[in-house]
């Protein structure tokens, strides 16, 4: 159990970034594709519900997702292999960057290509 500990504290830093990056001040200007006609996802009255799209990365961005579907999603999601190479931290870089001009949250799933176990 004690080797996972290193590995743990990689994952929670790169979530911990990945969320530090997503979340600006509230007093900021308003996001891309929030302009009229733009219809925003209202939670429910108790504030719990929040949706959420998986994008298909390689053909599309959150900007392009709004001005397509005239949805404001509170959530991006994507999924990428773990351990995370170089070219994989720039990727996730980009596509938070993304998400936070949209004013969004960005979901990360790592996904393990080699034991956790070692």
């Amino acid at each position: 159990m004690a080797r996972l500990w290193p590995q743990s504290l990689v994952v929670l830093g790169l979530l911990c970034a990945a969320l530090a990056m997503g979340r600006g001040p509230t007093a900021q200007a308003s996001p891309p594709g929030s302009g009229p006609g733009v219809k925003a996802l209202v939670a429910p009255a108790d504030g719990h519900t929040l949706v959420g799209v998986q994008l298909s990365w390689d053909v599309d961005a959150p900007a392009s997702y709004t001005a397509r579907s005239g949805l404001r999603p509170s959530q991006y999601g994507d999924y990428l292999q773990y351990p995370l190479t170089d070219a994989d931290k720039r990727v996730l870089t980009d596509r938070v960057s993304a998400v936070k001009a949209a004013g969004a949250d960005f979901v990360l799933t790592l996904e393990p290509a080699v034991s956790l176990s070692s």
